[in-house]
């Protein structure tokens, strides 16, 4: 049994037309029904496996096509055109029926999200269904990827007089050691490959050189409950870039600046779907003598956009730094 859609776009907003075609062998058919099926799938951890693991957010179900004798679209007698059915479907049995697609897809539908990891996959499917007095005879379903108008962009404070936004922090040990981080962005505001314009100072009195500084950027996804309070959130690091290939190490007592050349990654945009799920987004610095040998990090907000947004240079710095780390690196 042959089946074949073809859509007039590779991708849909919510409160667009979904127009097409579905070509199929059958050709005795009674009823040609369509569906936009868009649905949740949670993957919690331990303690939440008492929440649903699905949610369905989309049904939109419309006929796409029904069979009409000729008698029936004129009110007449259906008994003059009784066999009219059958002539019709013996004729095209060789050549296969095309049937028309047009379903509106809700202004509601929140956008499709997958992401290896998340806690959250938002999913939808375009299925078709044939039936012949009144049994279904044939079933066909396939991905819909659906931009959603829901979406809902963060706001920030402004940044004024387009000075460079600066970032500072102090990670403090033992017998007075200490290393120092500053960071200057030109912008917090990226899109899609956009150049980091940044300036890394790295002051070093910690007891060894450091030879591990690494930049990169940190995905948060959080799902949320219908009052959008956070269900949980995991994050997910991204490629970064670390010292010039020329500086091995940072000595004890030096104070070391660089601009490292990084891009933002194919990332979608800072987004948040009430009762559903958000994306954040951080710039992380970590320093320390390996890549499994953190010292100390921190993590600067920004935000990711396909649209104009101001800065968000006030938000709160969250430091990353896990205590009993610290607390054992006191005793080094």
């Amino acid at each position: 049994m042959g089946f074949d859609v073809q859509l007039e776009r590779p991708y849909y907003q919510a409160g667009q037309l979904l127009e097409g075609q579905f070509t199929c062998d059958l050709l005795d058919v009674d009823l040609v029904e369509g569906r936009i099926l868009g649905e949740a799938e949670f993957n919690f951890s331990d303690h939440q496996k008492s929440s649903p693991s699905s949610r369905i957010l989309v049904d939109e179900r419309v006929e796409l096509w029904r069979y009409c004798t000729l008698s029936q679209l004129l009110g007449l007698d259906e008994n003059q055109n009784q066999n009219q059915n059958e002539n019709i479907t013996s004729d095209n049995s060789k050549k296969g029926r095309s049937f028309p697609i047009r379903i509106l897809v809700p202004k509601f539908a929140p956008p499709t999200f997958q992401c290896a990891g998340s806690p959250i996959n938002v999913k939808y499917f375009l299925q078709i269904r044939i039936l012949k007095g009144g049994e279904v005879i044939g079933t066909h379903e396939e991905p819909l990827v659906i931009l959603g108008n829901s979406m809902n962009f963060k706001k920030f404070a402004a940044s004024g007089g387009g000075k460079p936004i600066v970032y500072r922090k102090d990670f403090y040990f033992s017998k007075d050691r200490s290393i120092s981080a500053e960071i200057q962005l030109k912008n917090d505001i990226f899109s899609t490959t956009d150049k980091i314009e940044t300036s890394i100072k790295i002051g070093n009195q910690w007891k060894q050189s450091l030879k591990y500084v690494h930049l990169n950027i940190v995905r948060r996804i959080s799902t949320l409950n219908f009052e959008n309070e956070i269900l949980e959130t995991i994050k997910i690091d991204t490629t970064g870039v670390g010292l010039p290939s020329s500086k091995h190490k940072i000595s004890v007592g030096e104070a070391y600046t660089f601009q490292p050349s990084f891009n933002i990654p194919a990332l979608p945009p800072n987004i948040k779907v009430d009762q559903l799920f958000r994306t954040d987004y951080s710039l992380k610095i970590s320093i320390g003598r390996a890549h499994n040998f953190i010292l100390s990090s921190f993590e600067i907000p920004i935000t990711i956009t396909t649209n104009e947004l101001k800065s968000c240079r006030d938000s709160i710095l969250v430091d990353i730094s896990a205590t009993s780390s610290i607390n054992n690196l006191n005793l080094l």
